[in-house]
């Protein structure tokens, strides 16, 4: 199957644009909840629209038809700009056991653990290319927030010729 060419059937998924925090980062400052929370330009649908525009599959976790999850922590300056990209997490949740099953435990855990590698990759990249953020406010000003939401990868194999 060429993924490429049903990448625009790949389905991504945004289960969770989870608040996992929001915490006022400056230095000396004990962390605190903000007023606001930082949005996307556009709000959730925008986001959406954005995330499923370039966001790419991996070419290597479709071998294996892997599927994931990656939390992402960035903070969203006070001017609205994204700095401190992260993955903190990124776990595969589901392979194609047709595909992985003539592997050594030893082997599938090593490209579970480049799959994981390869989507966190990829999150970090999406991240950094977005826009600026309406940034999170504290006392009605604008402060330097962390930020934090799950990406999950998933694959459709509906042909888009259909």
């Amino acid at each position: 199957m060429n993924y490429r060419k049903f990448f625009s059937a790949f389905c991504v998924f945004i289960l969770c644009v989870t608040m996992l925090s929001a915490q006022v980062v400056n230095a000396g400052e004990e962390k605190v909840a903000s007023d606001t929370i930082p949005t996307y330009p556009g709000g959730q649908k925008a986001f959406r629209k954005f995330i499923k525009r370039n966001l790419q599959y991996p070419d290597y976790c479709a071998q294996f038809g892997a599927e994931g999850v990656c939390t992402m922590v960035f903070v969203v300056e006070a001017n609205g700009y994204i700095s401190s990209v992260s993955a903190k997490d990124c776990k595969i949740t589901q392979m194609n056991s047709g595909k992985s099953e003539r592997y050594s435990d030893d082997q599938l855990k090593a490209i579970k653990k480049e799959c994981a590698r390869q989507m966190a990759k990829e999150g970090l990249r999406v991240i950094r290319k977005m826009k600026t953020w309406n940034p999170g406010k504290k006392n009605g000003k604008p402060v330097r927030l962390i930020h934090s939401l799950n990406l999950t990868f998933g694959i459709n194999y509906v042909d888009d010729e259909m």
